[in-house]
């Protein structure tokens, strides 16, 4: 039986909030290693538990330079779903699974589905088949793909997907509703992740990922420090902050 709305009550507050900007895909047919080779993911080895991955996810998203939309960690686990084993690929406040130019080699020659939701509530919902996006919407209204139509004896079942800040429940029960895996918290925290970054941005696909810095970055490093020391600011050893690197950019626009 397919789980009911209020069966994913638990997504918005888990692990403090920290699904509430997030990118699901399930791909039917894959082992984790086989969907982040065909995203060409640089692998990052087996992340014991959700706080694991989160952590993980921080530090990717701290590499000087990369701002959001280069570089995204993708964690994946294998789940049993209908028609067999499937691959669960989760992100934090990314876009990997909805994004076409990779999505289209993750998914040649299988099915999958995607959703996406950031932080102010934007979402998407995509089913793909054989490299192609069959279905996408936000608004089951407003869909488009090669068979646009696809989706919507399934999005009556779930009793339809309406405007509102919490459709990401309507999209779990319909990911759900498509594939057969069920995703609880239980599975989440306990789960042991194959890890790896995924390069979205045409800037990160040229450099590629690397944990050193590249020449270009070492160069920006050096450019961010002068100026701090310029404006005073004690900068200690160790990488730049977070809060260092915006006061530079907000300064030089």
């Amino acid at each position: 039986m397919v789980s009911s709305i209020s069966d994913y009550g638990w997504w918005r507050d888990f692990s403090g909030g920290a699904l509430e900007a997030h990118c699901v895909t399930l791909a039917r047919g894959l082992t984790p290693r086989e969907f982040l080779g065909r995203l060409g993911a640089v692998p990052q080895g087996d992340l014991a538990g959700f706080g694991a991955f989160m952590s993980l996810h921080w530090k990717v998203l701290e590499r000087l330079n990369h701002g959001w939309g280069d570089f995204f960690l993708v964690g994946a686990v294998e789940v049993s779903g209908g028609g067999g084993p499937w691959t669960l690929a989760l992100e934090l406040n990314g876009i990997v699974g909805v994004e076409p130019s990779l999505m289209s080699a993750a998914t040649a020659g299988t099915t999958a589905v995607s959703h996406f939701m950031n932080v102010n509530g934007l979402g998407r919902f995509c089913a793909w088949r054989d490299g192609v996006l069959t279905t996408g919407f936000e608004w089951p209204s407003l869909r488009s793909g090669s068979d646009p139509d696809a989706l919507d004896a399934a999005v009556a079942r779930i009793g339809g997907i309406e405007p509102g800040r919490h459709k990401a429940d309507r999209y779990l029960v319909l990911g759900e509703e498509l594939t057969g895996v069920k995703i609880t918290s239980e599975l989440l925290t306990r789960a042991v992740y194959t890890a790896g970054v995924v390069a979205v941005s045409p800037r990160a696909r040229a450099d590629g990922w690397s944990w050193e810095p590249t020449p270009r970055e070492a160069a920006r490093e050096a450019d961010i420090r002068a100026w701090l020391h310029a404006q005073g600011v004690k900068v200690p050893p160790g990488p730049l902050r977070s809060i260092m690197i915006e006061m530079y950019e907000a300064a030089h626009g």
